[in-house]
């Protein structure tokens, strides 16, 4: 069920690019789509996935859905979402264990080039997508 939804999903004319990140499976029969775009998602733009795939799924098919945007509180995992926070401030957690702070500069070629601060010093650093375990934004609320 979760590859036809996102099949479903990825088919939904929003008049932009997005992709479907993930679907998860919370419960039985209970399914949460994840939503991106380079511009961000709108609620607008989950209710018109939503409803296209209501509308696409047979009436035997009974299951609760939701669709959302991955929210700033979840771990970036795709370039989509990398490209969209350019220009952000990250924690990123290497293979190795090193936690760095950091801010977005670019994603190209399965790499990310991050501007680190050492010291007086900015550092631009560059990293394959792979090598790094874990990269959250960093929510500055002042």
């Amino acid at each position: 069920m979760k590859e036809k939804l996102k099949h479903i999903a990825q088919q939904t004319d929003l008049g932009k690019y997005f992709e479907i990140l993930e679907v998860v499976e919370e419960k039985k029969d209970k399914y949460c789509i994840f939503a991106e775009s380079y511009d961000g998602i709108t609620l607008d733009d989950c209710e018109k996935i939503m409803r296209f795939i209501q509308k696409n799924l047979k009436d035997s098919e009974n299951i609760e859905l939701t669709v959302s945007s991955p929210g700033l509180d979840r771990p970036l995992k795709y370039p989509i979402q990398i490209i969209r926070h350019k220009g952000e401030k990250v924690e990123v957690t290497t293979n190795t264990g090193t936690k760095l702070k950091g801010k977005i500069v670019d994603y190209k070629e399965n790499k990310i080039l991050l501007e680190i601060k050492k010291g007086n010093v900015n550092e631009i650093k560059e990293f394959y997508f792979n090598e790094l375990l874990k990269i959250k934004l960093i929510i500055d609320l002042t």
